[in-house]
């Protein structure tokens, strides 16, 4: 019995240990003038207790799943970075985050959705 718990143990994946986090919500203000920056806010959730802090930066990433013209064929997956995120506060198993970089096209493929998204990783 020791060895089959053990070998479930072993085959599970880490993730669903670790406390992931992702964006699910944003929240963007409207410029009221010309002179006005709109900004969004990213609330990011983890399955633990959140251990970022304010004014940490941290990093967001997308998985993309490259497929064949026809749909058909997934030929894997990778993480692409999209942007940077400035924690503003955090709050049990909630934080919310401001943008503070967003990374280049020249550095990365195209992305229809070129900045963070609701579903983006944090690491």
């Amino acid at each position: 019995m020791k060895h089959v718990l053990l070998l479930v143990l072993t085959l599970l994946p880490i993730k669903n240990f670790a406390g992931d986090l992702s964006i699910i919500d944003v929240h963007r203000s409207i410029a009221m003038s010309e002179d006005e920056v709109a900004v969004r806010d990213f609330y990011i959730a983890s399955n633990d207790n959140i251990k970022l802090k304010s004014g940490q930066v941290v990093k967001v990433f997308r998985t993309i799943s490259p497929r064949d013209s026809a749909g058909r064929a997934n030929y894997g997956e990778f993480k692409m970075p999209v942007a940077d995120l400035k924690i503003l506060t955090v709050s049990g198993k909630i934080a919310v985050a401001r943008e503070s970089k967003i990374y280049e096209l020249s550095t990365r493929p195209y992305l229809e959705v070129p900045g963070p998204m609701v579903g983006d990783s944090i690491e």
